[in-house]
């Protein structure tokens, strides 16, 4: 009765194993597309998380059923997703990041709802994603000490502005707008709409992004100041495939703290 006990667990074992490879496999070739496509276009198509859904929940639907015998497992990968998703709308609702973002967030939760069996430093108490997350932010943050040197490059020193966009021609931006968030916002007083300049922490709408554009496009300005949208799907793509190998990078030492 033992042995066979030892047999099963090995077997659950393995295929665990199996399964962690492939949703490795199926989330590098997802977030590698997803972040061209950022790159190139500044915009994730539908498809790439139509055709990636249905691959996640099928391998969750058969490490279940086949190889998950461990009743509290199951009950964390649940927890996981459901935590995963709820964060990931509630950023989106907040206008922290943008709706690629958030679908990227929720399939990737469905597709590692829980930490490989491979990865090094696993912190089990926190779901991968929100600890790829974390280290996908991290990285990010690069951003601003890289824009701010290139502004010293190009003379265009003007704090805070130099940390975070770019100056360019307005005519240059507005032919480009898709690649750039103007670091601006419109205020109407006595009727009348003035262009202010603003730092951007949190995305505006798409109305209000169109209307901004607008007024620029009327304004008598020469130069405007203009954030490059940060193509965070880069980002996550690091973010997520460091967490899988090696694990937590920062949010252990936090949590210790």
């Amino acid at each position: 009765m033992r042995e066979t006990w030892v047999l099963m667990m090995d077997m659950d074992l393995s295929g665990t194993i199996v399964i962690d490879i492939l949703r490795a496999f199926m989330t590098s070739l997802m977030l590698a597309y997803a972040a061209y496509q950022d790159v190139r276009l500044r915009r994730v198509s539908n498809k790439v998380w139509a055709v990636f859904a249905p691959i996640a929940l099928v391998l969750l639907i058969l490490e279940i059923l086949f190889f998950r015998r461990d009743h509290y497992m199951v009950m964390l990968m649940t927890i996981n997703v459901i935590m995963s998703f709820a964060i990931a709308f509630l950023a989106f609702y907040l206008g922290i990041i943008g709706g690629a973002d958030a679908k990227a967030i929720m399939v990737l939760a469905v597709m590692i709802p829980r930490w490989p069996e491979y990865t090094l430093n696993p912190l089990e108490v926190v779901p991968p994603i929100l600890d790829a997350l974390i280290t996908s932010a991290i990285l990010a943050l690069i951003y601003f000490p890289a824009i701010f040197i290139y502004n010293i490059i190009r003379g265009n020193l003007e704090i805070p502005w130099s940390f975070f966009g770019i100056k360019m021609y307005k005519d240059q931006a507005i032919e480009k707008k898709d690649y750039y968030i103007p670091l601006y916002k419109i205020e109407k007083r006595n009727s009348t709409e003035c262009i202010e300049m603003k730092i951007r922490i949190i995305l505006p709408s798409e109305e209000e992004l169109d209307n901004i554009w607008s007024a620029l496009e009327k304004s008598e300005m020469d130069k405007i100041w203009v954030s490059p949208g940060i193509p965070f799907m880069v980002y996550l793509f690091i973010g997520v495939i460091i967490t899988l190998v090696y694990g937590d990078l920062l949010l252990g030492l936090i949590l210790r703290v």
